[in-house]
């Protein structure tokens, strides 16, 4: 059922199986993003650092604001997923840039 609400987003492409963020955009906002298209299984924060066009520690800096603002969760297998409020904020910050 989740796959039906999830968006196709033309700022992300895939290269050689390698999903990146092709606009320059905040990591706050990189990270809903490939988070966004991984919403089954998620991302550990190694596999986002290495997907992000941003250094580690601001990909860690985001992930942290995302976690106290409840827009991201950390499952028990360690990795990511963007919540239901993250998603809405995603969308929000996407039509205000």
């Amino acid at each position: 059922m989740m796959a039906l609400t999830r968006a196709t987003l033309p700022l992300l492409e895939t290269v050689d199986n390698k999903m990146f963020v092709n606009k320059r955009v905040s990591p706050e906002i990189e990270v809903m993003l490939l988070l966004s298209q991984h919403a089954s299984v998620g991302l550990s924060r190694r596999e986002l650092g290495r997907m992000a066009k941003c250094d580690t520690r601001r990909v860690s800096d985001a992930l942290q604001s995302h976690d106290g603002d409840r827009f991201v969760h950390l499952t028990a297998k360690q990795n990511y997923v963007l919540t239901g409020p993250g998603e809405a904020e995603l969308l929000k910050r996407l039509s205000e840039s």
